[in-house]
């Protein structure tokens, strides 16, 4: 049994097995505890079609059996080196109170990045970056980000990014949108301004000749 996220909540099994194994015939039954916002989703792997959605899950053991149960939070907790909401998951570091997230294991639902969501424990995502080829149609942008890093969206499906942008995104990695040519849609940018109100400059990373922004 792979277990989610300890903070989003964890599968109890009975009869418990303290070496995992049980007898060939066993009835086992898996039940969810989880917090009260978490939603429970499906289960994955060496189960039924028919049982994926039915909680408590019960499996007669007649083989191995490798399970995951997949949960949803409205919100990101923090998992390691990682954060996920129970579908999303992405890689990160941490400085202090601000995440940057540094590569996708796995996007959301319709391949939708919901990087928008608040990250429990008072964290911050301020920088996006090693998302190439991850698949990811929409882009949802925290009003916290700063930073897109060098090549971070080269090479997706990306049609739509949102809001584009935030004014507290100031820096744009070189070619952080390179190959992902789909992308429609209003650029807004400029507008960032300091605690003392003054402008927030913008920087682009050049990796190549081309030092302007051209329209599509």
């Amino acid at each position: 049994m792979t277990q989610p996220a300890s903070l989003l909540g964890s599968v109890v099994i009975s009869p418990s097995s303290p070496d995992g194994y049980y007898a060939p015939g066993t009835v086992v039954t898996l039940s969810i505890d989880k917090t009260n916002d978490v939603e429970f989703i499906k289960w994955t792997g060496d189960v039924p079609e028919a049982d994926i959605a039915t909680t408590p899950l019960t499996l007669t053991i007649d083989r191995s059996r490798k399970v995951s149960l997949v949960l949803k939070a409205p919100y990101f907790v923090v998992d390691g080196s990682y954060i996920t909401d129970g579908w999303q998951k992405y890689s990160m570091t941490r400085s202090g109170s601000e995440i940057s997230i540094t590569g996708c294991s796995s996007v959301g639902s319709n391949s939708v990045m919901d990087a928008s969501l608040p990250v429990k424990g008072g964290y911050s995502i301020v920088s996006i970056g090693g998302c190439t080829g991850s698949g990811a149609k929409t882009l949802l942008l925290p009003e916290t980000i700063k930073t897109l890093a060098h090549r971070a969206f080269v090479n997706t499906p990306l049609t739509s990014v949102s809001p584009m942008f935030p004014d507290s995104l100031t820096t744009f990695g070189g070619g952080c949108f390179a190959d992902a040519s789909n992308i429609r849609g209003n650029v807004r940018l400029g507008f960032g301004t300091d605690s003392g109100g003054a402008p927030l400059p913008i920087t682009f990373g050049i990796h190549d000749t081309t030092s302007a922004v051209a329209p599509a």
